[in-house]
């Protein structure tokens, strides 16, 4: 802040001055650096189009209708905590999966509890897969 004259009510913030001791957060005038005092980054490196956001410890994104993901992979690299959940045009499950508490229902058929009419007693096998 400069005082021109030494009054405060026209004073005028200028420019920082960067040296070794205390360097520009970015590297390039199209990079937007957000540093907090306790090393959490944000930076957006336009000519990139890369946003970043590193350093928290926790991060909280709310919405009072909705929030959209759209592009064409969305990846999460460790456990995703969902309170439900609907998929709309297919997909893969790849491992091993646990179902508890509540039914499981596939194309109208609860497949945790349901009964097959004709199957035989004992070891024989009715038909198809096995």
């Amino acid at each position: 802040i400069a005082c021109i004259g030494g009054n405060p009510e026209i004073a005028m913030v200028i420019g920082s001055l960067y040296s070794n001791d205390n360097p520009a957060p970015g590297s390039s005038l199209k990079k937007m650096v957000i540093t907090a005092p306790d090393g959490a980054v944000i930076r957006y490196d336009a000519d990139a189009g890369a946003l970043s956001a590193t350093g928290m410890k926790t991060a909280n994104l709310e919405a009072s209708v909705s929030v959209t993901l759209k592009t064409p992979v969305v990846e999460c690299t460790q456990h995703l905590k969902a309170a439900t959940f609907e998929i709309t045009q297919g997909g893969k499950m790849t491992g091993s999966v646990e179902h508890s508490g509540g039914s499981f229902t596939s194309n109208g058929v609860q497949v945790d509890n349901h009964g097959h009419g004709g199957v035989k007693p004992g070891d024989s096998w009715t038909q198809e897969t096995r």
